[in-house]
């Protein structure tokens, strides 16, 4: 009677671990599935990343190299890869914190905001670009360096009351950003680029006074010849 017994409850016991094991195995498969799916969806959103880096940097390339329609449209290919990168992150919201995700929509803003204030268009919020507020501040940030370098072209031109006005929006953007404080676990990389927008605004002030006391010299030597 006893090893009946005992065959009887290994028996129970035997198909009640298969159905355990069965049900494992479906959950695995799921799991492994999602995964996969993420995995995919990884890749395009990386190479879409990459793509929008690149592209925004040759708007910014193009807009100081005063080829402006060109520069129109590699940003309009610059919105196309961003949409693409919105619509897939709608799949799995999880990647919205990825750092090359924040990268690629930090370029893509600075290229955005420093072709509409070149142009004279008006700037656009965070929602209106469709980026985070992180991207968009870190994204303004590195405005001020380009802006700096077209400061630098103008002079080039002799063309000192341009340099002035850009100078000065130079100047009004970092006053923006110094009335906001955040928490450095937020933003980590928001209180060393506006250090450094500090830095550059020195630097660029001096090559202006040296191009405006260089100006005025040459009216000078003009009027007394």
């Amino acid at each position: 009677f006893i090893p009946i017994y005992l065959n009887s409850l290994f028996f129970l016991y035997k198909n009640n671990m298969h159905s355990y094991l069965k049900k494992f195995q479906e959950v695995a498969q799921s799991i492994e599935i999602e995964l996969n799916k993420k995995s995919t969806l990884k890749e395009k959103l990386l190479k879409l990343s990459r793509d929008l880096v690149k592209t925004s940097g040759k708007v910014i390339s193009n807009v100081h190299s005063k080829r402006v329609t060109e520069a129109k449209k590699l940003l309009s290919s610059a919105i196309s890869l961003h949409s693409q990168i919105c619509d897939l992150v709608t799949q799995d919201p999880s990647f919205t914190d990825s750092g090359y995700i924040l990268a690629a929509l930090q370029e893509f803003t600075e290229a955005h905001i420093f072709f509409s204030l070149i142009s004279d268009s008006p700037i656009q919020s965070p929602t209106e670009l469709g980026v985070t507020d992180q991207a968009y501040l870190l994204g303004i940030a590195d405005v001020i360096g380009e802006i700096r370098r077209h400061i630098l072209e103008i002079l080039i031109d002799d063309n000192i009351k341009e340099a002035k006005r850009f100078f000065q929006l130079m100047k009004d953007l970092y006053d923006i950003f110094l009335q906001i404080e955040i928490d450095k676990s937020l933003i980590s990389d928001f209180r060393r680029k506006r250090d450094m927008a500090r830095v550059l605004i020195e630097k660029t002030l001096s090559y202006l006074f040296i191009a405006i006391q260089s100006k005025k010299l040459e009216m000078k030597m003009k009027d007394f010849n």
